[in-house]
C-alpha cells in the first residue's frame, strides 16, 4: 500500500506549504499590529497599519487604521508616525 517514504514526502510537502502560507500571512499585505513611538506626545503606541504590496516583493505601510492613542476611536491626527513603518 503505502510506504514510508511516500508518507513522509507528502507530510514534507504540506509542511512546505504551510510554512508557506504563515509566512505570507504574517509578513505579507494586509493588516499588522506595530510598535511605534508617536512624534506628537512622545509616548509608546501600538497601531493597527495597513500594508499594501505596491509590486511583487515590496511591502509599504499605507494607513493606519487604529491606534492605542485613541482608544477605539478613530485616528484624529496628522499620522506622522507612519514614517516610522
Amino acid at each position: 500500500m503505502f510506504d514510508a517514504a511516500r508518507i513522509l514526502a507528502v507530510l514534507w510537502v504540506i509542511l512546505v506549504w504551510g510554512t508557506l502560507y504563515v509566512a505570507i500571512r504574517h509578513w505579507g499585505p494586509g493588516i499588522a499590529r506595530r510598535g511605534v513611538s508617536c512624534p506628537e506626545t512622545r509616548t509608546r503606541a501600538k497601531v493597527n497599519v495597513l500594508q499594501v504590496e505596491p509590486h511583487f516583493g515590496a511591502i509599504q505601510a499605507r494607513d493606519i487604521v487604529a491606534c492605542s492613542l485613541f482608544g477605539g476611536g478613530p485616528v484624529a491626527c496628522d499620522k506622522k508616525c507612519l514614517a516610522q513603518l
